[in-house]
């Protein structure tokens, strides 16, 4: 991959999408990555895990909710989804969907990126936004990575806690060199 020139006193981790930098006006390096035939013994895994040793790009999208629990006055909610990557009692990244008004069904169609470890947990609390007052708990749910056949994208219908209803995530990986 590319990253920064090493400069002096300089230890940053330096993202390695980047192609170019203008605004800093930085020299870019090529480095070179050699590709093993085979991995070594101690570093084989089952087919469709993540790898204990790098990260991998895990992409989850949460589509839509069907049935949850009406949490305002009338019957009905306005259900958004915290989304939160736990390696041990540590979060690491938190991401949050759209909030959608006046509904038991909401559609949010949105994708969510996070950078995992085997081992690691996604925790999907689903919230009822309230404009007065702390936001009301629909339900929740805990996908372990490990537990996820990661061969292909996965799209499933997930359970929430405290009979919240239903959310439909689809879980896709690529492998982060």
């Amino acid at each position: 991959g590319w990253s920064y020139a090493s400069a002096p006193n300089s230890r940053k981790w330096r993202p390695k999408a980047q192609r170019t930098d203008f605004v800093r006006r930085r020299r870019w390096t090529r480095h070179r990555s050699y590709v093993a035939l085979e991995p070594p013994a101690d570093r084989r895994r089952r087919r469709g895990s993540l790898p204990a040793d790098r990260p991998a790009m895990i992409y989850v999208t949460v589509v839509e909710g069907r049935g949850l629990k009406a949490c305002d006055i009338g019957g009905s909610s306005d259900p958004y989804c915290m989304l939160t990557l736990q390696r041990g009692p540590s979060v690491l990244q938190e991401q949050r969907t759209k909030m959608v008004r006046r509904t038991l069904d909401p559609k949010w169609g949105q994708k969510f990126y996070f950078q995992a470890l085997a081992g690691d947990v996604l925790h999907v609390h689903c919230k009822d936004w309230d404009l007065v007052g702390r936001d009301d708990s629909i339900g929740e749910l805990h996908v372990q990575v490990d537990d996820v056949d990661w061969t292909e994208s996965t799209r499933r219908w997930f359970s929430l806690s405290d009979q919240g209803g239903d959310l439909l995530l689809e879980l896709a990986m690529e492998h982060v060199m």
